[in-house]
């Protein structure tokens, strides 16, 4: 039995997708408006500087978000942003960090997207060119992962152009 984050695994989920042209619209639109599109840089000891790639919808209409975790085949999870108080609603946010369908996805939705599309060509970019390291880390002696490996150049430049483009404010 295959482990659930082998490529294969997720290529077949991806192809069970099906989406309209309505809903690939709506879907980019949801992603530019209330979305986004990020590499997150774990520096922890169980990561050792991981890049972490993610998407992001965020809205107080959790039955929106379920219906979108719906279209893609339940990948990713919803998870309560903030609670509700007297001025603001509940809010909601499901994130996807599955590199094979955040890549597919994005690929699919990228002729949609508006503002975020510069952000989806440099996160496609990435995921089609990131280097495996896994090779790079090794075990000491305790069974201890041991040597953190540097983050390659190119995959920190891609970090770099997606929190400039994603900076808040002017």
């Amino acid at each position: 039995m295959r482990p659930k984050n082998s490529k294969k695994h997720n290529l077949a989920i991806w192809d069970k997708i099906t989406l309209t042209e309505g809903e690939k619209g709506y879907l980019a639109g949801m992603l530019d408006g209330d979305g986004g599109i990020s590499l997150s840089l774990k520096k922890d000891k169980r990561h050792l500087n991981q890049m972490v790639a993610t998407i992001q919808y965020t809205n107080t209409s959790k039955e929106m978000l379920d219906w979108i975790q719906n279209k893609l085949q339940g990948v990713g999870c919803i998870h309560v942003s903030n609670k509700k108080t007297k001025k603001s609603k509940e809010g909601y946010s499901y994130m996807i960090w599955t590199p094979v369908i955040i890549e597919k996805l994005l690929f699919t939705l990228l002729p949609y997207l508006i503002i975020k599309k510069e952000q989806a060509k440099i996160m496609i970019d990435y995921l089609k060119n990131r280097p495996n390291r896994q090779k790079k880390r090794r075990r000491n002696t305790k069974g201890q992962i041991s040597g953190h490996s540097p983050i390659p150049e190119f995959s920190y430049s891609c970090y770099m152009k997606l929190k400039k483009l994603n900076k808040r404010g002017v």
